[in-house]
């Protein structure tokens, strides 16, 4: 019994798990806490889902350039989608800051550097609702949509449209961030005007001992509030991130 394999649907082979690779690794929707096992199971699965025969680049020059450009296309279509992801550390950030959580913050190895309480919560109750809703079948949708835009042995010619979208983006997350977080800042921000008050009229007693208890437990108490908010924020990140996936590569497709 001889096994055949087929050159160009190899190549193809090669050139979809080089496009889910770069989006695996430059998507926070596979963060580092995620196994390595898991992350190149999905690396594989995707990639034979997209894998198709290739007739152009079967040569040394035309695969090395070939599989550049995927894994170019995939990095960005995973930066660009990731974006919006990021307003929950955002909100959570701005809540451990009013809160006087900062000081707290430790190595959170989903994200790769220092992040804080409620930044940690806020990003993984945002990821874990981005995959019970489906995220992870979008994404597969984004990506077959990109392979039948960008041929896996096509070429790209990127525009300007790029670097708006990212500072579009970039702003957007910064105020939905902002505006998830509100009720919790509000509330701290009341605080710290009481607690001014207080030390005021009462110089005495040791507003900072008081306050800082105090303001970990209305943010505690106004958690519901801002989680509350968190259904509508997911379902609009996954509206971002299918808008991002279409204008990535329209953008990209030049």
């Amino acid at each position: 019994m001889t096994l055949a394999l087929d050159a160009n649907w190899m190549a193809g082979l090669l050139f979809a798990m080089t496009r889910v690779a770069g989006f695996v690794v430059a998507s926070p929707f596979f963060p580092r806490s995620v196994p390595m096992p898991a992350r190149v199971a999905v690396v594989m699965t995707l990639g034979f889902f997209l894998a198709s025969p290739v007739t152009n680049g079967t040569d040394v020059v035309g695969l090395i350039s070939s599989a550049v450009m995927n894994a170019a296309i995939g990095i960005t279509l995973g930066f660009l989608t990731g974006l919006m992801f990021h307003l929950f550390a955002v909100a959570g950030g701005l809540v451990d800051f009013s809160a006087g959580l900062s000081a707290g913050a430790i190595f959170d190895p989903s994200l790769g550097e220092q992040s804080t309480v409620f930044e940690r919560m806020f990003s993984l109750t945002a990821l874990t609702m981005f995959y019970v809703l489906g995220g992870l079948g979008l994404v597969a949708t984004g990506l077959a949509g990109s392979v039948r835009a960008i041929a896996l042995d096509g070429s790209i010619a990127p525009d300007g449209q790029l670097a708006d979208m990212a500072v579009q983006a970039l702003s957007r997350f910064l105020a939905v961030g902002l505006e998830i977080s509100m009720p919790a800042v509000a509330a701290l921000f009341l605080i710290e005007v009481v607690l001014a008050l207080a030390s005021r009229f009462a110089p005495q007693a040791n507003v900072f001992l008081l306050g800082m208890p105090l303001k970990i437990l209305v943010a505690l108490g106004t958690l519901g509030v801002v989680t509350m908010i968190f259904p509508e924020a997911v379902d609009g990140l996954m509206a971002a991130v299918r808008d991002a996936f279409n204008d990535g590569v329209i953008a990209l497709r030049g």
